[in-house]
């Protein structure tokens, strides 16, 4: 019999050229400084104001009445929302926690908490 052998690792899970490559979580934030975590949630700091920005910017959208106008700031609220996803989709993986679960309570907290 043959010993079982591990299946291969996806493509993007597969670890980098030691000598060429930074692992992607390295190469996004560009430091080594652990994430400032807010207190209640245990999610990073980082997140919150990302997903705080994103949403001023919907925000921002919901209130223009010219179309020129609201065609530029729904390419500011995209941006915005990829680099949220980006992030989300960052730490979740990296912390090995399910990215929607992630993304729910960091929406919950940003949108339902008075500051």
């Amino acid at each position: 019999m043959l010993p079982l052998q591990p299946a291969a690792p996806a493509a993007e899970t597969a670890p980098p050229s030691l000598e060429t490559e930074q692992p992607p979580a390295l190469k996004q934030r560009g430091d080594h400084a652990p994430q400032a975590t807010d207190s209640t949630t245990g999610l990073p700091i980082e997140l919150i104001m990302l997903q705080q920005a994103a949403d001023a910017a919907h925000h921002k959208l919901e209130q223009l009445d010219d179309h020129h106008e609201r065609d530029l700031q729904r390419q500011v609220w995209l941006q915005a929302a990829e680099v949220v996803q980006a992030a989300v989709m960052r730490y979740a993986r990296t912390k090995r926690l399910n990215r929607y679960e992630v993304e729910a309570r960091l929406r919950q907290l940003v949108r339902h908490t008075v500051r």
